[in-house]
């Protein structure tokens, strides 16, 4: 283990945002939806394609292999990391370490019901990403290990964040959902907890105010072609609209089928931007080939939510802008031993 004021950060951004960044929520690793039946129109799609499911939108294209996971995952993540003792490990990956029953009552399943509730944290641990832009994918897995620990008669269990997820909840944007997680997860309807986030995080991190309604289904992956699913989620909004406006200032107008956010909500956002700088220092100077040029970069800074990478040939410069810091250091990575990024533009 190592105890240092870095992943003490990075553990501190992980509970505040509840298992939540933008890039999970823009890309869809979760479907929007409570459970996920045998018969439903996304799962056939999921089997058909040997249990691969694609989603793209303007964030690029996901592919969701081996495990399809919903809502009911996402309670439980964030049910592990309110119960758990948190430790950094040397990999870069974090173990939480829990009382089985604390979290298996968090979610509502049954006290003794511990083949289930393990059964649930293997799914987890199944599910792996794939984001593609251009011709470059980054796969991501959110756990890698599952732990059983007996201990003086109490079933202790730990879980293992895999490195790369720890890597998402360091370097991209988040916002502190401490304050409302409790008010989310009690919402008695699937698909509003998910479309409250996406309003949150797309108003907070790029000033969007007004949303129509099939705009948001189908970037967050909702089954917009399944009839009956999108009839019941118009009928769950209008039945919630007085909460939905109540407890987080967003209003559903049925008749125009809007969501509108009050423009002074502001939730914290979670960021360690002048960390973030100083690492993509150690990129200056390194050769890139970029239109099929040999270039170096000159500097790297951040202007609003958009990272600015400057090249030059000769007496030319460049700019080559990316949205997510993530991706941005994993394409420099890529990049930096002379490899092309002419796909990623």
């Amino acid at each position: 283990m190592i105890k240092n004021e870095n992943s003490n950060k990075i553990i501190n951004k992980l509970q505040s945002s509840c298992a939540s960044t933008f890039k999970e929520v823009m890309l869809c690793w979760f479907i929007p939806l409570q459970k996920i039946s045998g018969n439903s129109v996304i799962y056939k799609e999921f089997k058909k394609n040997n249990n691969i499911l694609r989603v793209s939108n303007d964030f690029g294209t996901t592919e969701i292999r081996n495990r399809l996971l919903c809502e009911y995952h996402v309670s439980i993540l964030v049910a592990i990391i309110k119960h758990s003792k948190l430790k950094h490990i040397e990999d870069g990956s974090i173990i939480a370490i829990f009382k089985e029953i604390d979290v298996m009552r968090e979610i509502g399943i049954g006290e003794k019901n511990y083949a289930r509730f393990r059964e649930l944290i293997k799914e987890i641990g199944d599910a792996q990403y794939y984001h593609s832009v251009g011709n470059r994918t980054k796969r991501v897995s959110i756990l890698k290990d599952h732990i059983l620990i007996n201990e003086s008669r109490v079933k202790i269990e730990g879980v293992v964040f895999h490195q790369d997820y720890v890597g998402v909840n360091k370097n991209d944007f988040s916002i502190d959902f401490k304050d409302i997680n409790e008010k989310i997860y009690k919402i008695p309807y699937s698909t509003i907890p998910t479309i409250i986030k996406y309003i949150y995080y797309s108003f907070n991190n790029l000033g969007i105010v007004n949303f129509k309604l099939l705009d948001v289904l189908k970037a967050i992956g909702f089954p917009v072609n399944a009839i009956s699913s999108v009839k019941t989620i118009k009928s769950n909004l209008s039945d919630f609209s007085a909460k939905l406006k109540e407890d987080f200032g967003i209003t559903y107008e049925a008749t125009t089928k809007t969501f509108i956010i009050n423009s002074e909500i502001k939730l914290k956002s979670i960021s360690e931007d002048a960390k973030s700088i100083n690492e993509t220092k150690k990129f200056i100077d390194k050769t890139i080939i970029y239109k099929g040029f040999k270039y170096t970069i000159t500097k790297i800074e951040k202007n609003d939510e958009n990272w600015n990478i400057y090249i030059k040939n000769s007496a030319e410069e460049e700019v080559v802008n990316f949205t997510f810091l993530d991706d941005l250091i994993y394409y420099l990575e890529y990049a930096k031993s002379g490899n092309s990024i002419n796909t990623l533009l």
